[in-house]
């Protein structure tokens, strides 16, 4: 199949926002604690043909077709989501609380290229609560 790529903290597009926004704030309990809130961007990318990869021995097959492309790019997007359903506190054990999950925003995009290629991305957000 495509080749697939999960960016995080970004997208391919450098016009974007900043890949990671958030909020923090002392809490009730006392100047040590911390309550931060925020969101990373992820970018879930599937790419074929004549396009520079980001490695030379990846294998491009060419019955990869745009709506093939854009299929792969919400499967990465899915093995996320479960990833964080499966563990939301992504493995941090020292935190009071935390919690990350598949944010609201998705934005799909796909381009065609010169050489013959062609790219779908979902670039969305995974959002995250934290006491610190």
């Amino acid at each position: 199949g495509a080749p697939l790529l999960l960016m995080v903290g970004g997208s391919l597009d450098p016009e974007d926002d900043p890949g990671v926004s958030g909020q923090s704030q002392a809490t009730a309990t006392g100047a040590r604690s911390r309550d931060e809130a925020g969101a990373v961007t992820c970018n879930a990318v599937a790419q074929s043909g004549g396009l520079s990869l980001p490695d030379a021995s990846l294998a491009v097959q060419p019955q990869d077709t745009v709506r093939g492309l854009r299929a792969a790019a919400f499967g990465v997007l899915a093995t996320l989501e479960q990833v964080l359903r499966t563990n939301p506190t992504l493995g941090f054990t020292n935190l009071a609380y935390m919690r990350a999950e598949i944010g609201s925003r998705t934005v799909v995009r796909q381009y065609l290229t010169d050489e013959g290629g062609a790219v779908c991305d979902v670039v969305f957000d995974v959002d995250f609560k934290a006491r610190i």
